[in-house]
């Protein structure tokens, strides 16, 4: 996870007008929750199967799973 949180699942999920109740729901997690997970607040972070059910929910391929949650910046 990176330090500032999810900026580009954030902006996905805004711009799909997709809340965060619902990531909750999906997850079965409280909404505090996500947005703590989604901030980078707490060393809290996204389990795989949370990523699995996420990406399987919303069709998300590959790509679309390494660019929301492993996109590392190497110098």
């Amino acid at each position: 996870m990176p330090v500032e949180g999810y900026p580009i699942l954030k902006s996905y999920l805004a711009r799909n007008n997709i809340k965060q109740d619902e990531i909750a729901d999906l997850l079965k997690m409280s909404r505090t929750k996500v947005n703590t997970i989604l901030n980078g607040k707490r060393n809290a972070d996204f389990l795989m199967s949370e990523i699995i059910i996420l990406a399987q929910h919303f069709g998300w391929d590959k790509h679309d799973i390494d660019k929301f949650f492993f996109n590392l910046c190497v110098a």
